[in-house]
């Protein structure tokens, strides 16, 4: 298995038959013969085309086989002389980021947290602790950011029609993973026991 972008970066690597045929399939695609100024243009929409079909049937397929299938698709009469055809496509890019929180906001965060919840402040080795502990969280729930590019397609590069749709999730709120941890100290269980149990007394008083 390669990354797009290796796959992307092959085309300079092909033997001369791989680059015939792939030649011939965008030929009798497009109507045109591909000149060095697009071919790469062309191999980098096969390999798109290749992992939306991939996605979509769980079947892996080469550029070479798609650009075939696609020009044996292509109606008759879209071929040559009349600037090739493309038909409706779906290209969807994953990614995912970790935001790691630099030592300064951490001490901000647990500053915070402590002082709220326990009444103090954090002590070095309880500093320490959170900031290994809330990065290795993040690293662990990284933010996944999904983009579906669909394009109409059509004979005209001009007359295509594209639509872009995102959506981000994933993540660590960092406030409150710093409240859970203040709140997991065994100070705080006996602050709320001290505090609920003096509270019911004046209760009981009044």
């Amino acid at each position: 298995m390669v990354t797009i972008d290796e796959a992307k970066s092959r085309y300079v690597s092909m033997n001369p038959q791989e680059i015939k045929r792939f030649d011939n399939a965008i030929e009798k695609l497009t109507g045109k013969k591909p000149t060095g100024l697009n071919n790469q243009y062309y191999w980098e929409q096969m390999i798109d085309q290749a992992g939306v079909y991939s996605n979509a049937t769980g079947k892996p397929i080469s550029p070479w086989d798609v650009a075939e299938m696609l020009a044996d698709r292509s109606p008759a009469g879209d071929g040559a002389g009349s600037g090739g055809y493309s038909g409706p496509t779906r290209t969807v890019y994953n990614d995912e980021n970790v935001n790691l929180t630099n030592p300064s906001s951490a001490r901000a965060l647990i500053d915070n947290a402590i002082g709220s919840y326990l009444g103090r402040k954090p002590s070095t080795k309880e500093y320490k602790t959170f900031l290994q502990a809330l990065n290795a969280t993040e690293e662990a729930n990284p933010v996944i950011s999904r983009r579906v590019t669909d394009s109409s397609g059509s004979a005209n590069p001009a007359s295509q029609t594209v639509s872009n749709k995102g959506k981000s999730e994933g993540g660590v709120s960092t406030q409150q993973f710093a409240k859970e941890y203040a709140k997991s100290d065994e100070q705080y269980a006996e602050t709320q026991l001290s505090t609920t149990g003096l509270q019911s007394f004046l209760n009981m008083l009044g």
